[in-house]
């Protein structure tokens, strides 16, 4: 029998989550269980559950697979120099999920997760992660203003964190939205928090060299 390969299991669990976000989208979380999921991956019952044991799973592996992503693009963003306007890693990690349909979907998903409790473990791991690479990221672009203050790193990882959802939810209820003037009124609230940072930062500077 051929062996398995990582990169094939990693295929067929994307195919599962994304003939699942599909049916959300459609139907709505609660409408759908497993036997839809099988008809719309078009792979047999004994395959989804070689990789996942219940629906609830694979509600999980979306959020998984969401996180992921916006884990890479920080990544990807870590390695520019300079590295990238908060606002315009945002617009990279904001899960767009081919439209709004995508984004309904993934909002669904978000709120059935938050109301069994029970799967929150499921999904703890890769928020925190998701948390610790923003605020990584924000240490070194602070860095590069003249900043170094973890209180601040800490604070601006979080507004990221919160403005990457609320981009999910506000492109799931108004399919129309302007993208480009979410990314200027981004940029202006991030400048706003930074700048007297900056400000009190070269004023020590002057200080100390005084």
């Amino acid at each position: 029998m051929p062996r398995v390969t990582e990169d094939h299991r990693a295929a067929r669990r994307r195919q599962i989550t994304d003939a699942t976000l599909r049916l959300i989208s459609r139907e709505g979380t609660h409408r759908i269980a497993m036997s839809n999921i099988i008809a719309e991956s078009g792979l047999s019952a004994g395959a989804i559950y070689t990789h996942f044991a219940s629906k609830d799973e694979i509600l999980a592996s979306v959020i998984e697979h969401a996180l992921t992503e916006s884990n890479r693009h920080v990544e990807t963003a870590m390695a520019q120099s300079p590295l990238p306007h908060p606002a315009d890693l945002l617009a990279r990690i904001s899960p767009g999920w081919d439209g709004p349909d995508g984004s309904i979907a993934l909002v669904q998903v978000w709120g059935h997760v938050a109301a069994e409790r029970q799967l929150g473990p499921l999904v703890e791991e890769h928020v925190a992660a998701s948390r610790a690479a923003l605020d990584r990221y924000a240490a070194h672009w602070l860095a590069e203003q003249g900043i170094a203050d973890e209180f601040a790193a800490e604070t601006l990882g979080g507004l990221l964190m919160g403005l990457s959802q609320a981009y999910t939810l506000h492109s799931a209820f108004e399919p129309t939205l302007n993208a480009t003037s979410l990314r200027e009124a981004a940029r202006a609230a991030i400048d706003a928090l930074v700048a007297p940072l900056i400000c009190t930062s070269f004023t020590v500077k002057e200080t100390n060299h005084a």
